[in-house]
């Protein structure tokens, strides 16, 4: 399909204002330009910034070659909420603020005609995260068109099968290998699809042809022995008929590793049988994974992954998924040493991914913060149980060519990965990733020595004490008061007690026996178990599960070293993620005491 920039033409104003409309180029962080204030509900966690609900509008009217054009809206990231509207007709909710989703504009959009898109994003709703949100579109839009027979948006998937490397002649032939490919093409309609493989210098080094073959109502295809069943569904679910799948040769391929970020293009040409035409490309890189007793093994070789955890923001440009803000951002983690990057706490936006495929830095993608038990009064939790499953479809669709992606986590220190219901939630999404991508390992962000506090009625957070907190917020806000007066609960609690105790209080915590007993269960859900600030805990763990893999999930800077070298003498320790790799807004005061509050 054709995509067209959908950026420019926007204004917006808070929601149910008497204000005039402000014109605005996408994306656009509507937090930022907020005062902030003592008694913002969000307190600490979003840098004292106020919350409040918008509507960006943009008359746009479709030019005649758009006319009898397929015509799909898709929005990279809208804080949260969002409501898609067409002159006055909602099309769509979709509540996560941090994953992309498409709308079908097709039958509102007349060629010729101006037409009002209109676009709800709230964040009155505070508090609902644990860091600087932002807010509104933040990330980019666009417009697809193209047939009503087309290949999908996301619907070009190309994987490593094999990889035969070939004899070194020196560094530049090391990583050349000859290697099987595998694309699988998403169309909306039957028909032929011929594929090209482009390396960096233009030239074609491999090509095929496939037919496409329809979608059961089951979601099984004909080539179902080598689609997985969970990607067939998310498929049918994106609105693909038909699915083509076919194996390619790469004699002499460049492969894709961190020192070595070489990359292809997947051209695609689809022919429906109703007459139809697309042309459809991604960027993949050739490169296998692999993870085991022997590691992560990135082309057969073992790598370290020395990770740094980053949020979504761009500093003092709020949350807006800027291409050179990004790229700057992974360039500086790069230059300090970096190999990886842990999108803390929400699925990362496209240019993240580009970046990384193109400077070799490897990807952990996140979900989510939270399941199903509250860390803040207003999060994602009431829709959590109905949008999981399609959150991360979208995750996954996202992200399933880009070399740099090996790793999917599906959540951050959620204690309820002590409980039998959280367990087993565990192994329920690890299945589904599977299903969506078995190529890639799955982990998940224990606070081991949370766990066990949340086991004991003593968690950090719990549907009782973000409710307190924030009745306790309104309850300031109503008086006058100032929220720094408030009593310190939650993440930030517990962030000020390391602060006063020091770092070893939780690693030494989760060295706990019961540590152990309320973690095991959900670890063994996992490929990789990930520790939170556990490094006390490797070495008695490595011994008594010998097939685990650690990953070190998240972990203080101060321990990266000594992380190494045990990681250097331990191929089952995989690497790990410091918190954090550079500033970012919310959690204000995190690591920093006035001299007052310092213990003596």
């Amino acid at each position: 399909m054709q995509a067209i920039d959908f950026n420019d033409g926007w204004s917006y104003r808070h929601l149910d204002a008497d204000e005039s409309f402000t014109a605005v180029r996408l994306p656009h962080d509507a937090m930022i330009g907020e005062p902030r204030h003592e008694d913002a509900p969000g307190g600490v966690n979003t840098g004292w910034f106020d919350g409040r609900d918008y509507e960006y509008v943009k008359t746009y009217a479709p030019g005649p070659e758009l006319a009898g054009r397929l015509l799909l809206l898709e929005f990279e990231g809208v804080y949260h909420n969002a409501e898609v509207w067409v002159d006055g007709a909602q099309l769509v909710f979709r509540p996560y603020g941090y994953t992309n989703f498409r709308v079908d504009v097709t039958d509102a959009l007349a060629a010729g005609e101006p037409h009002e898109i209109r676009v709800v994003a709230r964040n009155a709703d505070q508090p609902n995260s644990r860091w600087y949100s932002g807010a509104g579109i933040y990330r980019p839009v666009t417009l697809w068109a193209g047939d009503a027979g087309h290949i999908l948006p996301d619907g070009i998937t190309v994987r490593t099968v094999s990889a035969t490397p070939l004899p070194a002649d020196g560094p530049a032939d090391a990583v050349k290998a000859d290697a099987v490919i595998e694309a699988s093409i998403e169309t909306t309609a039957s028909g032929t699809v011929a594929i090209d493989i482009i390396d960096t210098s233009g030239a074609v080094v491999a090509n095929a042809q496939a037919v496409t073959r329809d979608i059961q109502p089951t979601g099984r295809g004909g080539e179902a022995d080598v689609v997985p069943q969970g990607a067939l569904a998310a498929a049918l679910d994106a609105g693909a008929n038909a699915v083509a799948v076919a194996r390619i040769e790469v004699p002499d391929a460049a492969l894709w590793d961190c020192d070595h970020p070489n990359l292809y293009r997947c051209v695609v040409r689809f022919a429906g049988d109703d007459g139809s035409r697309d042309e459809s490309e991604t960027t993949f890189g050739v490169r296998t994974l692999a993870w085991g007793d022997d590691g992560l093994l990135l082309n057969g070789r073992r790598v370290i992954i020395q990770g740094a955890c980053i949020h979504h923001d761009n500093g003092v440009l709020g949350a807006c998924a800027y291409a050179d803000a990004v790229e700057r951002k992974v360039r500086l983690l790069r230059a300090c040493g970096y190999n990886a990057v842990r999108s803390a706490h929400n699925p990362c936006s496209r240019a993240l991914l580009d970046v990384c495929d193109r400077l070799g830095v490897l990807v952990m993608d996140e979900y989510i913060d939270h399941w199903y038990i509250h860390k803040t009064q207003h999060d994602y939790v009431d829709y959590f149980n109905d949008w999981w499953r399609r959150d991360l479809n979208d995750m996954v669709r996202k992200d399933r060519s880009h070399p740099s992606v090996v790793l999917y986590s599906t959540g951050n220190e959620v204690s309820e990965t002590a409980q039998p219901k959280g367990i087993a939630l565990t192994q329920a999404m690890t299945d589904h990733l599977h299903g969506l991508d078995p190529t890639r390992p799955v982990t998940c962000g224990v606070n081991i020595f949370f766990n066990f506090l949340s086991s004991i009625g003593m968690g950090v957070y719990s549907d009782d004490k973000a409710a307190k907190e924030a009745a306790e917020a309104e309850k300031r806000r109503a008086a006058g008061e100032s929220q720094k007066k408030h009593k310190a609960v939650g993440s930030e609690f517990f962030n000020n007690m390391a602060g006063l105790l020091g770092a070893d209080f939780m690693k030494t915590g989760a060295t706990l026996p019961f540590c152990d007993w309320k973690t095991r269960d959900a670890f063994a859900a996992m490929d990789m178990a990930g520790y939170n600030y556990g490094i006390k805990r490797y070495r008695h763990d490595l011994r008594a599960y010998p097939h685990r893999l650690i990953l070190g999930s998240e972990t203080f800077c101060s321990d990266a070293y000594r992380f190494r070298e045990l990681a250097k003498r331990e191929p089952r320790l995989v690497g790990d993620f410091v918190w954090a790799g550079i500033d970012y807004l919310g959690e204000a005061g995190v690591g920093w005491f006035p001299p007052t509050s310092r213990p003596s």
